[in-house]
């Protein structure tokens, strides 16, 4: 998915919904579409905690996560994401 920002797109041809110019320009059916309610992309990793290894924080929302005595690393049993505050896990601080 890719994200406009409609306002923007519409105010270069001027019109404002529904359709100016008859509905033939592509900026005004643009301006007459539905919107979503977009956030930004959160950034995080996950970090050691504890002695033991298998024990792993958020570095966004500190949710800590155990691994069940397994030693590998959360994203590779495919936790790309927090469950916690959905931040997306690719080591960005």
């Amino acid at each position: 998915m890719r994200l406009i920002d409609a306002d923007d797109y519409c105010k270069e041809c001027g019109c404002s919904p529904p359709y100016g110019n008859n509905g033939e320009c592509v900026n005004c059916i643009i301006c007459d579409c539905p919107t979503i309610e977009a956030e930004p992309v959160r950034h995080g990793r996950w970090e050691k905690v504890g002695k033991i290894g298998c024990e792993f924080r958020c570095t966004n929302c500190q949710l800590e996560i155990s691994m069940n005595g397994s030693a590998r690393r959360p994203e590779e049993v495919g936790w790309n994401y927090c469950k916690g505050c959905g931040a997306k896990m690719d080591g960005a601080p």
